[in-house]
């Protein structure tokens, strides 16, 4: 390096000052002094050659100079005092302490040692500089140490040395090679081991006394986590292999399909539990693969244990079954239903686990046999765990006693639903006939032959869609008569909660519905049914349809007041949802409130708007009116008609009890039954729901528990269905208005009345709607509504205490 302080290379007083020294050798550069190489040539500058730089971006300089200016190296005179500098750290220095001893730039540094990195025996790893010295070194150093420990990973190395481990790992790797004593490992999980040649032998010494001790079943990886070999289980496993091949072990090694869940069972543990496994066999007549796997013991082990204690034992793919308990049992009470020409539930015999295939393959090839006249002794219908048999006789009776009656009601109803269709259109067409006063015998002819096309069209349409009886029609028959297996249907409607309509394609109806989809179903079925409808729309054709005219102008009068007050009862209903639906989902409500809020609802709202649908659909498809009552206990609903629009100033719902009145036998029906008879289709089947969901204190014969939820879904999914019109969402806009008038009402009411309980409630329902903005029906409007009233903020605590106090005084004379 020169200096430029002042003084020339001997020490004497030089006549340029530094500053100047610089530019003089920029301006020597120009003219080319430098050219003969003596001193290598400045880096120029690549958009404007004319003016030198000391260094560029793209290329090293071939002059460095220092950052404070006192100091010029030539790359090569760098290079040198860099390697010195390098060699006197033993070979490890950082470019951060390489800038600090040179005072060059950083990026100048970076991009020289980059550059003879390659060349030379240089690593540049980060900002760390290496040499293949300093490298050979650490890797004796390393060679000794797992010399005395035996295993090292790459990543304890990468910390020791404070370098990356992918670095670490290519280099480790390759220098530990020339080492014959030295092994590299890969693990499972990607980790990487150096092991000595003995520390093979050292692990497999202590995994064989681990297992050797063992009187449980262990995990694989907890035997490499004690040997310090926790990630290498295919090492472990293969040691275990190992052991067991030279009959150093006894036990038996479990791997399946995921090696980190292998276990190891010792002989011992396997005798034991196999023992019990016997005592449970011999006990219960079955045991499952399941139940084997959880004691640690694999399915050869266990069926080569069974086989041997039993040689009959049944050796299914999911369970094991003694002959001589469970395939008796399983005859006894199959030849008890066929000689009782009945069906029977054989579920109990299986035990939870057991898969429906092996099941099915139990009793199709291990007990029919046993029978008379083997499979054709009745069918097996087993759907989600219930495996039942129906036997021949069972079968026939069914065909031949229900299904006719069935057939031939749905036929009646099917085809009056058909021939009112087609009188409607008809009249609709002469309607339009006569206001087009066409008279032409051209446009006369033409429209008989649309007539024609229009009814060929209709016969064809419902004699393609419309000919087979709904499931649940079918189901609900066979129920009836079999009241046992409407009981197991119940508990598998219960238990799966399933929204699902049943239908002839739906899977995972329930057993009842398998059964009729299997057995009922079949080409001759169908045709009987689509034969019943045409022979009775043949017998419609004939008779007169002169009544129906007549009465025609006062239905069309009822059917559209009934579709005006429709929109509105069902805003009204949402309206009301929504306050019990707030009240339940309250914080403050406990679950024994929720519940009587739920029931007071579905006896109000949910009966009232039941039963306006029911009576509408009665009177569309001209059912007596003495089939059905809504009174309990002889008292009816005040002023109920089904067309008019609801009272949304109410405070509260006459309960409505739907039932049939007593026959001239003296028996009570089933009201929803008749229902699903008497109305077609999915119009009975939907109302009868309707009615369950609104809990069986509502209903004749009911059991059930209301379901408010279901409820609301089940009306929002099906009015179309039912009675031919879409069920009306609400928006905010009709909520508000309902609200209003509402409150308007209640206004006048209360001006109206001199009752002091009705001046109370209204009281409630008013100031209630004001704090919540919600309307507040019901019997709960002195008790749960009075409580989240007097709770909320925006009341004060003196007008609290004065509604609290009124309510005590109501009740107090109310009990006197």
């Amino acid at each position: 390096p020169s200096t430029m302080n002042g003084k020339d290379m001997t020490g004497s007083p030089s006549m340029i000052s530094g500053n100047d020294a610089l530019e003089l050798l920029r301006k020597m550069t120009e003219c080319g002094y430098f050219d003969d190489k003596k001193l290598p040539s400045l880096c120029k500058n690549d958009k404007d050659e004319k003016n030198p730089v000391i260094s560029c971006e793209k290329k090293v300089p071939t002059l460095i100079i220092s950052l404070n200016e006192r100091c010029i190296y030539s790359k090569r005179a760098f290079l040198t005092e860099f390697r010195r500098l390098l060699d006197a750290n033993n070979g490890r220095i950082t470019l951060k302490k390489v800038v600090a001893i040179f005072s060059i730039d950083f990026e100048d540094t970076r991009r020289i040692v980059s550059e003879v990195s390659t060349a030379q025996d240089i690593y540049l790893i980060g900002t760390e500089i290496l040499t293949h010295a300093y490298i050979d070194l650490k890797c004796h150093d390393l060679h000794d140490v797992i010399t005395q420990c035996n295993i090292k990973t790459i990543s304890e190395i990468a910390t020791d040395w404070q370098l990356p481990l992918q670095f670490t790992s290519d280099i480790v790797v390759a220098r530990m090679e020339l080492f014959e004593d030295i092994k590299t490992i890969q693990a499972d999980d990607g980790t990487k081991f150096l092991i000595t040649d003995d520390y093979g032998e050292i692990v497999l010494d202590k995994v064989k006394k681990i297992l050797q001790d063992a009187k449980e079943p262990v995990k694989v990886t907890a035997v490499g986590k004690e040997v310090q070999f926790g990630a290498a289980v295919t090492e472990i496993i293969k040691k275990i292999e190992l052991l067991l091949e030279g009959g150093n072990l006894n036990g038996t090694l479990h791997t399946g399909q995921n090696i980190f869940s292998a276990l190891y069972t010792p002989s011992v543990h396997e005798q034991k539990q196999a023992k019990l496994m016997t005592t449970f066999f011999d006990s219960n007549g079955f045991i499952t693969l399941l139940k084997a796997s959880q004691t640690g013991i694999s399915k050869k082990t266990l069926e080569k244990c069974l086989t041997q204690h039993n040689p009959q034992a049944i050796l299914l793919n999911e369970s094991i079954f003694h002959p001589d308990i469970i395939i008796i049992a399983l005859q006894i009470d199959i030849d008890e239903s066929i000689h009782s020409e009945s069906f029977v539930d054989l579920s109990s015999h299986f035990p939870d686990g057991v898969p429906e295939s092996d099941m099915r393959i139990l009793i199709e090839e291990y007990v029919f046999p046993l029978l008379n006249e083997g499979a054709m002794s009745g069918s097996l219908i087993i759907d989600d765990g219930e495996a039942l048999f129906f036997s021949r006789g069972m079968i026939e009776q069914i065909q031949t006693n229900l299904i006719p009656a069935v057939i031939e009601s749905y036929a009646k109803d099917q085809a009056k639903i058909l021939m009112d269709a087609t009188l409607e259109m008809t009249n609709q067409e002469t309607h339009n006939e006569t206001k087009a006063n066409r008279k032409s015998c051209r446009a006369v002819k033409k429209n008989s032959k649309v007539k024609e096309e229009r009814k060929r069209y209709k016969r064809s349409d419902w004699e393609d869609t419309r000919n087979t009886i709904p499931i649940a029609s079918v189901a609900s028959a066979i129920a009836d008569y079999y009241s046992d297996l409407s009981d197991i249907q119940d508990n598998f409607d219960r238990k799966k909660d399933s929204s699902i309509e049943p239908s002839w394609d739906n899977d995972c109806c329930g057993p009842l519905y398998c059964f009729c989809q299997i057995v009922i179903r079949n080409v001759q079925f169908e045709r009987e049914c689509a034969s019943a409808i045409r022979a009775e729309m043949d017998r419609l054709a004939a008779t007169t349809i002169r009544n129906r005219k007549q009465g025609a102008a006062k239905f069309k009068s009822i059917e559209e007041s009934f579709e005006e007050s429709f929109k509105a009862a069902c805003q009204f209903l949402q309206v009301l949802a929504k306050q019990t639906r707030y009240m339940i989902n309250h914080p403050e409500t406990d679950d024994d409130t929720a519940t009587v809020l739920v029931e007071d609802w579905l006896s109000g709202c949910g009966t009232d708007f039941s039963r306006r649908i029911t009576e509408y659909c009665l009177f569309k498809h001209d059912v007596e009116e003495k089939t059905f009552a809504f009174q309990k206990d002889g008292i009816d609903s005040a002023n109920f008609c089904f067309y008019s629009e609801p009272d949304i100033g109410r405070l509260g719902f006459s309960r409505s009890f739907l039932h049939c009145p007593q026959s001239e036998d003296m028996k009570v029906k089933n009201p929803l039954k008749v229902l699903r008879d008497r109305l077609p289709g999915s119009v009975g089947v939907g109302l009868a729901k309707m009615w369950s969901l609104t809990g069986g204190n509502n209903y004749h014969g009911g059991t059930r528990t209301g379901n408010f939820n279901l409820f609301l879904q089940h009306i929002e999914d099906s009015c179309l269905s039912i009675c031919g019109i879409p069920f009306k969402m609400i928006d905010k806009k009709a909520e508000k208005g309902i609200l209003f008038a509402r409150r308007k009402n209640m206004q006048n009411a209360l001006e109206k009345t001199s009752s002091i309980q009705e001046i109370f409630r209204l009281s409630v329902a008013l100031l209630y709607q004001k704090v919540k903005t919600l309307a507040a029906c019901g019997n709960e409007i002195e008790s749960s509504i009075l409580q989240a009233l007097v709770r909320d903020k925006k009341i004060s605590e003196e007008i609290s205490a004065l509604f609290l106090e009124c309510s005590q005084l109501i009740k107090h004379k109310s009990a006197a």
